[in-house]
């Protein structure tokens, strides 16, 4: 496809000129690439240089995770390198739940020595912030992002508690409140879903 190829020049030309956050935003939209066109082991390489250049971005480790949840699972040994996460045995389709998740936990210990939860409480919803940073916002797409992954394993108890986490980043998070009274309605807690 000239469309795909076009943008592949692009891209390989941008991240010459780029550095830092810029480059990996570039990384990051030629992984998206890759991964469009079922090009994952290529789409993990690019994953893997982004996360190298920005560890600290939460959408690089949820795109990431997202792409290798839908893909068929495969036994791998738990590694806490993101270039190691990035090489799993050559393939073009390896990957699954474990892998996505060994993806997350490797990013949250990233992220939490970075960005701790904002002070306000989530109980109390109504004095929640309305202009949460984007960062919180961030940080509440990636813990929902992974609650999701829990959820959809059949993992409830684990969404539970990752649903929780986001909304200790951002307490008014629509998507994780919602996801998480979706979850809490099928498994019968009506109370807890209102």
């Amino acid at each position: 496809n000239g469309n795909v190829d076009a943008a592949r020049t692009a891209l390989r030309s941008g991240v010459h000129r780029c550095t830092g956050e810029r480059a990996a935003s570039l990384y990051l939209a030629w992984a998206l690439l890759e991964r469009s066109q079922a090009n994952y082991a290529s789409a993990r390489r690019f994953f893997s240089v982004a996360a190298s250049l920005q560890p600290r971005d939460p959408v690089i480790w949820v795109s990431w995770a997202s792409m290798e949840q839908g893909l068929d699972a495969a036994p791998r040994p738990l590694s806490h390198d993101h270039d190691a996460l990035a090489t799993r045995d050559g393939a073009n389709t390896v990957g699954g739940v474990d892998h996505a998740r060994d993806i997350m936990r490797h990013a949250a210990r990233l992220l939490e020595a970075a960005y701790t939860p904002p002070s306000h409480p989530i109980s109390h919803l109504a004095s929640r912030n309305p202009h949460a940073s984007d960062r919180a916002q961030a940080m509440a797409l990636f813990f929902n992002t992974w609650a999701a992954l829990e959820a959809r394993a059949g993992e409830a108890d684990e969404a539970t508690r990752l649903y929780g986490k986001a909304l200790l980043y951002c307490a008014e998070h629509a998507a994780t409140l919602h996801s998480w009274g979706v979850l809490e309605a099928r498994r019968g807690h009506l109370d807890r879903a209102r």
